[in-house]
């Protein structure tokens, strides 16, 4: 699904998963753009998705295993 929000976002790359609006205005044609243009919408969710199995428990787990080993624990 698509994001808008006003302000920068971790979660939110511009162009390809939302947008940042402003105004209403903005907001309207961020999502006719999503709406009207459903090949759009599928890039949009597949990146979203894409992007937040960055996030999940088995990547954190391993990012935080990786951490700890550098600073020689376990």
């Amino acid at each position: 699904m698509p994001y808008f929000t006003k302000v920068p976002s971790d979660f939110m790359v511009v162009g390809d998963n939302g947008a940042l609006v402003t105004t209403v205005d903005e907001l309207d044609t961020g999502l006719s753009q999503y709406l009207y243009r459903l090949n759009e919408w599928t890039q949009a969710r597949t990146f979203a998705e894409s992007f937040a199995k960055r996030f999940d428990s088995a990547h954190l787990v391993s990012a935080w295993q990786q951490v700890l080993s550098a600073q020689g624990g376990q």
